[in-house]
């Protein structure tokens, strides 16, 4: 097709896109008429103008075709600079030779092409910017600007400007030399002479306005800085500074003298000095006063009764006024005031010495009194002494001023002589101590019918209200309470009174314990014993009461032994049943003893001693008893327990009877501690046992003068332990010989049935056992010899003996609920609970089934299971009540032994106080890993025990040979549980 081609020059140019062709296959030639052709391409020299290219094809048979193609061809036209042109060069003022920007040439500055195909545009130094501007960066002088434009042909144009770059200078502002001026006031003043010399900038002033080279401020007194500030178009600065200091007017000073009162005769002219003016400046032009004349400093005025005021007025050159004023009270003499007396009073005196009475005032209202004079003694600054007499003294005070008026007042003094204080004090005494730590003890005191007790003071110790508190000594300590009044020693000031305090010392509290009696048949008699043993204290008499289990033993009678025998005490008796002293009468089951080492019934029959030998172990009394031919009763304990039902049940008395000795501890059969009273963290009084040892609201007697009980006596239980059948004999071996069902047996058996008791020779109560032959439980009968003599027959087999197994079943606590515990597993389980209680089974046992009745007096339980393979162990019963007894047998049958497991952790140790060693007892509950730390008073360990321990009594002994005397800290702990001993060494 045809074209258009825009050429920078006249160079050969190509056109693609030729060709021919013939469909019959004879094409000869294809040829154009302008150029050269190659291929489809036509080379050829342009003109500008239209160039034709014709192209002619010719086949075989000279047949041709042909096409045009017209190429329009135009040559390229230079390009054109535009720029200002300028008479003469123009000049910049510059502040630095940053680049400039023509920015008053706008539009002036541009290159051109007419064939549009302009390349480049450029500025020989900076830049041609698309508004018509130039920027370019100066130098200082001359700057020669030429701007050059080139097309695509690389044909180019030049034009150039010519410019004067100069740089500014700072500006050198004119200022008026520093003036001094006076003023009366500060209002504004005008300054001339202010030149800025700036072309094209600021011209400032910092203190006023700047008006045609006039600065116009508002002054401050002393010196004003005025500063011409001239600011050019580059911010260069030029600075100078004017001083105007500016005196103003000072106002004058008027001096006066200071207020006073003044006493005056009449109203005759005064005169008062002191007055005065002054200004500062010198120009004081008045000094004038309105009441009076004034004369150098003194003014003369004639006073009116009353205030009279004086003004002073100073006036200076400016008009500036001062003023003082003064006033001068003046007062006309007036007669004097009466004096003020004290009132009447009565004064209690140690004798009649000289006495002074102060309150005594007089007052003027002139201020002129010239003598105050008593009608008695000598008056002194408002105090009047003077020696009394006993009872009423009349005094009158007589006041007196310059002009011989008077005034009097008078008053009364009562006085008393004192009386001597009394000191008092109780009557001698015996008191009994652990230690001799300080004690307390009240009725002693001081007392004054005046009122005016100075002291009261004691040989020892130190008086707390009425109480003397102090540390004695062993035996007797004088105690004199001295009383002294405000009237001081001597036969009117004081006097004393004088006592006795015999201290007994207890090292040791004695303990009682009623014998545990093991093994006792049936059907016999069994003594009892009660012994002492660590008595350290005197014992005047005793009072014990006792509880036994009357359907299983019977009390016969009680007899004094060794202690009281040998001391030849006077008195022992007892009661029990319906003759008995327990309330009124002793109910089944309850024993009193009750014995007195002296009766009181003349000289020469008197106790040989209140106290065991050597605090040794001494037999008290025998109780004898008759055990039951009951045979449900065997193998049981039958437990005799100290039992308390009031306050004076199991009580020592001292040998004067004025202090009374109750429990501290309490064990068990076993020797367990079961109760402490002084570990009220342990055995707190709120979950004391019915019956358990004297409560704490016995020994809180609210009366200070009598004595509090003293827990200084140790109890453990008793018991007689039935023996059990199997333990003295071999079922079906009636004759004792080993040998069981065997004909000599039959023998024996048979003449019983003939010769009754008489039969058993060898062991009545071990033949009498052996003859339950078939287990029955039923003794001596004929279906027990039937048995025999079929088993020596061959017909059955001998039923064997059931031996106990050797294991426990105990009481553990948690918290107010009691709980059974088994260390073994058991099949079944019968127990004893003492009253009517409440008694269910744990997770342990809850598979097994319950059984339990109220008997109207104990609660009897029994656990069973008819499934097979049913045990239970552990933790098995939960219940309130007391656990009286106990039987136990695994799941084939087979009898326990029982023990008791500790019902609740203790913690004991004895002897204390103890030199060197003392034993250190812990009860486990359950078992437990246990510590056992001793710490001195200072807090430092002495000594260290522990180990691991299934349930049961852990002892341990330690020796503190190496430690000195004093008190010891018994820390134990074992799982959960804590508790924390006293101990004594006494060396």
């Amino acid at each position: 097709g045809n074209s258009e081609l825009f050429v920078c020059d006249f160079s050969p140019i190509t056109i693609s896109g030729f060709s021919c062709d013939d469909v019959d296959g004879n094409l000869i030639t294809c040829a154009v008429d302008n150029g050269t052709m190659a291929g489809g391409d036509v080379t050829f020299t342009p003109v500008a103008g239209a160039n034709t290219i014709t192209l002619t094809a010719t086949d075989a048979c000279g047949m041709t075709a042909t096409c045009q193609t017209i190429v329009t061809v135009t040559l390229n036209s230079p390009p054109t600079v535009t720029y200002p042109t300028f008479f003469q060069a123009p000049v910049f003022y510059v502040c630095n030779l940053d680049p400039i920007t023509t920015a008053d040439w706008s539009g002036s500055f541009y290159c051109s092409d007419p064939d549009g195909n302009l390349a480049t545009c450029e500025l020989n130094s900076g830049a041609v910017n698309g508004d018509g501007t130039i920027t370019f960066t100066p130098v200082e002088g001359i700057n020669d600007l030429v701007m050059t434009a080139t097309d695509d042909c690389g044909l180019t144009a030049v034009g150039e400007v010519q410019v004067l770059v100069y740089f500014r200078t700072a500006p050198v502002p004119v200022c008026p030399g520093d003036q001094e001026i006076f003023v009366c006031d500060l209002s504004p003043i005008t300054i001339d002479g202010f030149d800025c010399n700036v072309f094209n900038g600021t011209c400032e002033v910092d203190n006023g306005t700047l008006t045609d080279g006039s600065v116009t401020f508002t002054p401050i007194v002393g010196v004003n800085t005025i500063t011409l500030t001239a600011t050019n178009e580059c911010g260069q600065i030029g600075t100078c500074q004017t001083n105007v200091t500016v005196n103003m007017n000072n106002a004058p000073t008027a001096t006066c003298p200071g207020n006073m009162e003044m006493l005056v005769c009449d109203l005759s002219p005064i005169t008062i000095a002191g007055f005065s003016c002054s200004d500062a400046d010198g120009n004081l032009a008045s000094c004038e006063v309105d009441n009076g004349t004034l004369s150098g400093s003194e003014v003369t005025f004639t006073p009116v009764e009353g205030v009279n005021t004086i003004t002073l007025t100073a006036t200076d050159d400016c008009g500036e006024t001062a003023t003082c004023a003064m006033t001068v009270t003046v007062t006309v003499n007036s007669p004097p005031n009466a004096p003020n007396c004290p009132a009447n009073d009565e004064i209690f005196v140690c004798s009649l010495a000289e006495i002074c009475i102060p309150g005594i005032t007089w007052s003027d209202v002139d201020n002129n009194l010239v003598s105050i004079v008593p009608s008695v003694g000598t008056l002194s600054s408002g105090t009047l002494c003077f020696t009394p007499v006993e009872g009423v003294n009349t005094i009158t005070i007589t006041a007196t001023d310059e002009c011989g008026e008077t005034a009097e007042c008078t008053f009364t003094v009562t006085v008393t002589v004192n009386t001597p204080p009394v000191a008092h004090c109780p009557g001698d005494m015996t008191i009994y101590l652990f230690e001799l730590d300080e004690v307390c003890i009240p009725g002693f005191y001081c007392d004054d019918v005046d009122d005016n007790l100075a002291t009261c003071d004691v040989n020892v110790g130190t008086l707390i209200g009425d109480e003397l508190c102090f540390t004695p000594v062993e035996g007797d300590n004088q105690i004199i309470i001295s009383a002294t009044d405000d009237c001081g020693a001597g036969s009117k000031g004081s006097c004393e009174c004088i006592m006795n305090i015999n201290v007994v010392l207890i090292s040791n509290c004695p303990k009682l314990t009623i014998s545990t009696e093991l093994g006792v048949l049936q059907g016999h008699y069994r003594d009892v014993t009660v012994t002492i043993e660590n008595a350290t204290y005197e014992i005047g008499g005793f009072d014990l009461l006792m509880a036994y289990d009357a359907s299983a033993i019977s009390f016969m009678n009680a007899e004094p032994l060794e202690f009281l025998n040998d001391c030849n005490w006077e008195y022992f008796t007892y009661r029990t049943g319906a003759e008995g002293n327990c309330g009124n009468a002793c109910p089944s089951g309850i024993l009193r003893v009750f014995a007195l080492a002296e009766t009181n019934n003349g000289p020469g029959i008197n106790p040989s001693c209140y106290i065991a030998p050597d605090a040794g172990q001494y037999d008290l009394f025998n109780m004898r008893f008759f055990v039951t031919n009951d045979r449900t009763f065997e193998c049981q304990f039958v437990p005799i327990n100290f039992h308390w039902g009031d306050c004076g049940d199991n009580t020592f008395s001292s040998v004067s009877g004025d202090s009374l000795f109750v429990d501290r501890l309490i064990y068990n059969f076993t020797g367990n501690l079961i109760w402490d009273e002084d570990d009220d963290g342990m055995f707190p009084e709120v979950v004391r046992p019915q019956f358990w040892g004297t409560p704490d609201y016995c020994l809180n007697n609210p009366d200070p003068d009598k004595p509090v009980p003293i827990r200084c006596i140790d109890f453990q239980h008793g018991g007689i332990n039935i023996i059990c059948a199997d333990e003295i004999d071999d079922r079906g071996d009636l004759n004792l010989n080993g040998i069981s069902n065997e004909i000599a047996d039959a023998v024996v058996f048979t003449n019983y049935f003939i010769h009754g008791m008489d039969a058993f020779v060898v062991n009545a109560e071990g033949q009498i056992a052996a003859s339950d032959a078939n287990a029955d439980g039923i003794s001596l009968s004929v279906a027990d010899l039937v048995y025999i003599i079929r088993v020596i027959n061959g017909d059955v087999l001998p039923i064997d003996k059931i031996v106990p197994y050797e294991s426990t079943v105990g009481i553990g606590k948690r918290g107010s609920v009691s709980v059974i515990v088994a260390d073994a597993e058991l099949g079944g389980g019968a127990f004893v609970f003492e009253g009517d209680v409440k008694v269910d089974l744990t997770d342990n046992s809850s598979h097994m089934q319950l059984k339990s009745n109220f008997d109207g007096e104990n609660t009897k339980v029994v656990i069973y299971s008819f499934d097979k393979g049913a045990v239970f162990s552990g933790e098995i019963l939960q219940t309130n009540g007391r656990l009286l007894s106990v039987e136990a047998s695994d799941y084939f049958g087979n009898l326990y032994k029982v023990g008791a497991l500790p019902q609740s952790f203790s913690l004991t140790s004895y002897p204390n106080p103890f030199n060197p060693s003392t034993t250190i007892e812990m009860m486990l509950p359950i078992a437990s890993d246990w510590n056992v730390d001793i710490y001195n008073v200072s807090g430092q360990k002495v000594g260290a025990f522990s180990g691991k321990s299934e349930s049961g009594l852990i002892k341990v002994t330690w020796d503190a040979a190496g430690q000195s005397s004093g008190i010891y800290f018994i820390k134990a702990s074992a799982g959960d549980y804590k508790a924390t001993k006293k101990a004594i060494l006494l060396k």
